[in-house]
């Protein structure tokens, strides 16, 4: 009962979305649930459920189950978590629109963030900001009836914290092809990637209905990529013209959450343009 003094679950009061206070979570679960598990008894802990430190009830909003049995996992040195779903595992594709989706075997912590940012629902990636880097997550079915029984290994950790970093070592080159309908023609698109990966490397592409950006890095012999993407850019009816940005930098940021963070694109923009740092672009990766 979360009324309970010993409840293991402390939190901030934020209004159902509470954050755990890991440090009184792990100090609670030591000293509570620990002695409960090594005499031998099986503790039943409602997972969505926290407490504030003056005693209030709370909530931790989706994903609290999974991130109260990651949490209980590290404090009490579990070798692995098993989280017993309604779904066969991860699988390739949700089944409710894919037909025959496949069952992933393992999954990197990092790679499945990705989905669950994107909409996927596997796992909330709040929850898996508080997934041990060295206890391993099992996903199985509940029709199963066997905890052994084989499911989806979830491995390794996320760096939970707002990251930056220079993503590509060199100044970047941003190549603007303009047109009218470019969207409604894949063949133009697949040109000018293909001519990108015969010369240099795509370090990243965006596009709407009339538009398409491609970066590529700043190389000694970057010119004639430029010349043949202007040579398709002439060649196709959807197409008007292109221009060149150069002595630009890749800055990526990564973290968990982000895209429900609000006011993220307004912190990493503040910081930029108090050093006098322009954003020429931004593109939106898993």
């Amino acid at each position: 009962d979360p009324i309970d003094c010993n409840w293991p679950i402390i939190t901030d009061a934020a209004f159902q979305n509470a954050n755990p206070i890991i440090k009184e979570c792990k100090k609670n679960i030591k000293e509570c649930i620990l002695p409960i598990v090594e005499k031998g008894t099986i503790p039943v802990i409602a997972g969505f459920l926290g407490k504030t430190l003056e005693g209030k009830v709370t909530t931790l909003g989706r994903g609290g189950s999974d991130t109260t049995a990651f949490i209980l996992a590290d404090a009490l040195g579990a070798d692995q978590v098993v989280l017993v779903t309604d779904a066969d595992g991860i699988m390739s594709g949700d089944p409710k629109i894919i037909a025959n989706p496949q069952r992933l075997k393992e999954i990197d912590v990092k790679t499945l963030v990705g989905l669950a940012d994107s909409g996927a629902k596997f796992i909330h990636s709040k929850a898996l900001k508080y997934k041990p880097k060295n206890i391993d997550i099992k996903v199985i079915s509940n029709t199963h009836g066997d905890l052994s029984s084989e499911g989806t290994l979830i491995k390794g950790a996320l760096v939970t914290e707002l990251d930056a970093e220079i993503a590509h070592p060199t100044q970047v080159s941003e190549i603007t092809v303009i047109g009218k309908g470019i969207s409604a023609n894949p063949q133009v698109i697949t040109e000018m990637v293909e001519k990108v990966k015969e010369n240099s490397m795509l370090l990243g592409m965006s596009m709407n209905t009339n538009s398409i950006i491609l970066y590529v890095p700043q190389e000694k012999n970057i010119e004639p990529l430029f010349n043949q993407i202007h040579k398709i850019t002439t060649n196709n009816k959807e197409t008007i013209a292109m221009a060149v940005k150069k002595d630009l930098v890749f800055i990526q940021t990564s973290g968990v959450g982000l895209e429900e963070t609000h006011g993220i694109i307004g912190r990493i923009s503040e910081d930029l343009r108090v050093n006098g740092i322009n954003i020429s672009g931004i593109l939106t990766i898993t």
